[in-house]
This record gives structure tokens, C-alpha cells and sequence, in this order.
């Protein structure tokens, strides 16, 4: 970033607009043209990251109800792999970063890191 672009302005309108919250902006300040191409581009990054993990879990579950878990109980993640063939599982290998914590730990034991 050149002097002109202040890297606190800018993870400010960031934050605000992936959050959708202008007001947090009222006290801001003037900012300039460049902290404002900087922070949009970043923030486009951001939600673009975020819609493609979004897709990916979509893809989990999707990969899941094929395996005939009633999500209607909200099963726990074991119940979820203990249902699934290994084509499954390697369908979802790919998409491994997309779990959440508990997920991931889960698929790291029984299946193996992904990449590992």
C-alpha cells in the first residue's frame, strides 16, 4: 500500500462492508480515494472466499443426503461417516476445508488429512 492508503481506514471499510454495517463508518473520517480501491477489492476477496466455502459445505451436505443420514436428527459427525462409502469420502476429500472444527477432526481420524 502506498503512504497515501492508511491500513487501519482500510481494515475499517473493510470490516464494514462485509458486515453490511455503513454506520460503523460515521466517524471515520475523510478517506481517500485509494484507501477506498483498496478496502472495496479487499472486501470483494472476502465474500468471494466466503460464498466459495459456502458452496463447498452446500456440496457436504449435499454428498451427505445422498448417503441416507437423517439430518432430521441432527446427527454428529461420526454418524455422518460411519454412513458414508468411500466414493463419498473421496468426493468430500476436496472439499475438507469447508467443514467446521469438529468435522474436520473427525474426517482427519478416520480418513487422514487431506494433502498429509
Amino acid at each position: 500500500m502506498s503512504d497515501s492508503v492508511r491500513p487501519e481506514v482500510v481494515d475499517r471499510i473493510v470490516a464494514a462492508l462485509v458486515s453490511f454495517d455503513p454506520a460503523s463508518l460515521e466517524d471515520l473520517g475523510p478517506v481517500t480515494p485509494e484507501e477506498q480501491a483498496a478496502a472495496e477489492e479487499q472486501a470483494a476477496e472476502q465474500l468471494e472466499s466466503r460464498r466459495s466455502r459456502s458452496n463447498d459445505y452446500l456440496r457436504v451436505w449435499q454428498i451427505v443426503q445422498e448417503s441416507g443420514v437423517d439430518l432430521g436428527k441432527r446427527p454428529r459427525w461420526r454418524q455422518v461417516f460411519d454412513a458414508l462409502t468411500p466414493e463419498q469420502v473421496e468426493r468430500i476429500r476436496p472439499l475438507h476445508h469447508s467443514l467446521d472444527d469438529v468435522g474436520r477432526a473427525e474426517f482427519d481420524k478416520r480418513f487422514g488429512r487431506p494433502g498429509a
